[in-house]
């Protein structure tokens, strides 16, 4: 069968990289082997093998008779060697093959190595996620998309809609990340020759930010994608004025920050135009932004043609600012540099990253053809400043999850360059592997929040509810405050970013955060989502005038389940006020508010309760202003060989509370909050338990059973409390 072309020079470049990894991890080594073997053939006479070349050397003949004696070589000789004599000539062809030295070769393999593995877990992590955004193309209908049509003049996704929503999330979400990898692994390869460390810079480049901001609209973004591959296999059979003009037209009707990316496809050319690159760098981008200005014409023919609007109408959540006078393109030339240097910063977070950076800046430069690089800083600064410049005239918001082409720009410039050595190859890697674990931390924990708050939404709500959401005609919302359930669910794990973009915050006046939330209801298998705060709509009094619902002082989820309508819907609040009530009881059960709160330590939440798992765990507890102290309702692992457990409790970070428990059931600890802490808690809303386990035990190596985890402590409730209790001071802390 033979490969579909789209993926034939895929598997071609993955093939070829899998082989060089091999050989640079593993020849060495097994060199060092076959050649520590003594032969297994002393009587051969006809065949000497210089180990130090790795070729075997014939007889000496006179040159009218080597053709001869080669073919008696061949055939005589070779058939003569053992299995042991047939390997080692062929590992020692296979190490002449590689230029590279052998330290450099085996310290770049296993840093592609490290960069696959984090690349895997993340991408695993993001294969979890099931509830997209709420304006993705999975939860609209064309005439939504019409609308956004007329703003954002989109026609390419409007007309495969279709096919995107028939497509799962996941798959175009890991998708489209590939072929952006391959985009990058391609335009590398072109200037540095060397797939492996294309490899690396590919590797790096997937990490950029922006990429797993905008990635929580994998069906919007995969058009995009797309086009990113079809141009990679594209550039190099189509001519310049074709291939720019062509993917103008085509990106502008999906996203254009993608289109800011081509040139890099054009680069390696730019090592071979002699000591005049000049022409060809002015040639690349005059047909870049003739593309551009290609494509929006097309975008506005084609916008006019199908709504009858002649101009997109940008939509007031952007906060555009056009330019009517002087004054206004003085304020918004000021607000692009503020975007800029603010952009800048996400591209080097700390002081660490910025000196990887430049010392990775000045390593690629030692070396390499002054034109060239004067060339290549035109070219990427081009690439970087494209978005500030062009939305200069309408003054817009530009959001951290539309500057791909800012990381990349950078990224490319500095990582990307010809004629590097082994040495610096390795020292560029290793540089680009520290930037690498310090985007990918931020790429994973905001992937792990986003997981975590929408998986919270839909798993509660199908756990709470009394038949499975397929039976009922619908869900009506009737009051609460979603944004306050994401914060609440925030505090359990702490891992958003501050690039992330609040899942409640509200669209519009008309568009409540609440309805980013509905996505989630929707995911859990509700076919109709009503929201009714005050219950003034007409459909809300259609469904609510002669409801009586249950109460929801008694109810400690997420969620209140106030009953089902007569026409079958069910009808649920937010919860939110349950959470922090002085005097109110928070359970730790699988369905309880507490499963939410605890941070690290602890295990899958039971019926009863949670038991701790660790030597030390935390929890994050909502704490008002009225409250004075907490009460811990406690298990304890104790057995009559282990009869007790100690604890301590520290609240950010200030020890409060030792106790020694000796009974499996019924323990309550009083932890008092000192004032130490008190201004820390209110300003967070919250405190910090941490507990210290000294007799945490596994049961199965006490003879208690088969469990493996490390028990100390079951957690099954804690109360917030006005009462105040004495509080020592403690010698000691929890840092």
């Amino acid at each position: 069968m033979m490969r579909p072309a789209l993926l034939w020079p895929i598997c071609k470049h993955l093939k070829g990289l899998s082989a060089l990894i091999a050989a640079r991890l593993v020849y060495p080594t097994t060199i060092g082997l076959l050649e520590s073997c003594p032969p297994a053939s002393p009587g051969l006479t006809q065949l000497d093998v210089d180990l130090s070349s790795g070729h075997p050397e014939p007889p000496h003949v006179s040159p009218p008779e080597t053709k001869l004696a080669n073919r008696s070589f061949s055939t005589i000789a070779v058939a003569r060697m053992s299995t042991v004599e047939k390997t080692r000539i062929v590992f020692l062809e296979l190490g002449r093959s590689i230029s590279a030295s052998d330290l450099s070769s085996r310290v770049t393999a296993a840093i592609i190595l490290i960069m696959a593995l984090f690349t895997a877990v993340l991408f695993y992590n993001g294969l979890q996620i099931h509830v997209w955004r709420q304006d993705d193309f999975y939860y609209v209908t064309q005439e939504d998309v019409f609308v956004k049509l007329k703003s954002e003049g989109r026609w390419l996704s409007y007309v495969a809609l279709p096919i995107l929503q028939a497509i799962p999330g996941a798959i175009s979400w890991i998708t489209g990340l590939l072929l952006f990898a391959f985009f990058i692994f391609v335009s590398a390869l072109n200037v540095t020759s060397d797939r492996f460390y294309s490899a690396i810079v590919a590797a790096l480049c997937l990490q950029s930010i922006p990429l797993y901001l905008v990635g929580f609209w994998p069906a919007a973004t995969l058009p995009s994608y797309v086009l990113l591959g079809l141009a990679t296999l594209a550039h190099k059979r189509t001519p310049l004025p074709i291939f720019y003009l062509g993917f103008g037209c085509l990106f502008l009707g999906g996203s254009s920050q993608y289109y800011y990316l081509l040139p890099l496809l054009h680069l390696g050319t730019l090592t071979n135009s002699g000591r005049l690159p000049w022409r060809k760098v002015l040639l690349i981008l005059t047909l870049w932004a003739a593309g551009f200005i290609a494509g929006f014409l097309l975008l506005v023919a084609i916008e006019k043609f199908l709504t009858g609007v002649a101009w997109p109408q940008i939509a007031d959540w952007r906060q555009p600012h056009y330019v009517r006078s002087v004054d206004d393109a003085i304020i918004n030339i000021r607000s692009r540099l503020q975007f800029l240097g603010a952009h800048f910063q996400t591209v080097f977070q700390n002081v660490l990253v910025g000196a990887v950076i430049a010392g990775a800046a000045l390593l690629r430069s030692t070396r390499s053809n002054w034109r060239y690089e004067a060339a290549a800083i035109v070219v990427s600064g081009a690439i970087v400043l494209a978005h500030y410049i062009i939305t200069t005239p309408l003054g817009i918001v530009i959001e951290p999850r539309t500057i791909v082409a800012t990381f990349v720009g950078i990224l490319s410039f500095v990582f990307i360059a010809p004629g590097l050595g082994p040495i610096r190859t390795s020292l560029m890697s290793a540089c680009a592997l520290v930037v690498f674990l310090q985007y990918w931390t931020i790429n994973n924990n905001n992937i792990i929040w986003y997981r975590t708050v929408t998986s919270n939404y839909t798993d509660q709500l199908v756990r709470l509810s009394p038949l499975p959401p397929q039976f009922y005609g619908g869900l009506i919302v009737e009051g609460g405050d979603a944004r306050s359930l994401e914060e609440r669910i925030d505090l359990a794990n702490r891992l958003k970013s501050r690039y992330a973009e609040i899942l409640s915050e509200p669209m519009y006046p008309d568009w409540p955060g609440d309805r980013r939330w509905a996505v989630a209801a929707q995911v859990a298998g509700f076919r109709r989502i009503v929201f009714c705060p005050d219950k003034t709509k007409v459909i809300c009094t259609k469904h609510l005038d002669a409801f009586q619902g249950n109460s929801c002082e008694s109810q400690h989820g997420m969620y209140c389940v106030r009953g089902v309508t007569p026409n079958n819907f069910l009808v649920i609040s937010f919860n939110v006020e349950a959470l922090a009530k002085p005097e109110e009881k928070i359970d730790f059960t699988a369905t309880g508010v507490g499963a939410q709160l605890l941070a690290s330590g602890w295990s899958q939440p039971e019926d009863w309760g949670t038991w701790s798992n660790r030597a030390e765990a935390r929890i994050l507890m909502p704490v008002t202003s009225g409250t004075n102290s907490l009460l811990l309702e406690l298990n304890a692992f104790v057995t009559p060989k282990h009869p007790t457990q100690h604890v301590e409790i520290a609240i950010d970070g200030t020890l409060v509370t030792r106790a020694a428990l000796s009974n499996y059931h019924g323990n309550k600890v009083s932890v008092p909050i000192p004032k130490s802490a008190r201004e820390m808690i209110d300003q967070n809303g919250y405190a910090e338990l941490k507990f210290r386990f000294a007799d945490a035990v596994r049961p199965n190596e006490i003879g208690a059973g088969s469990d493996s985890r490390l028990l100390a402590i079951g957690i099954e409730a804690i109360t917030s409390s006005r009462d105040k209790v004495p509080y020592t001071p403690l010698n000691g802390s929890a840092n």
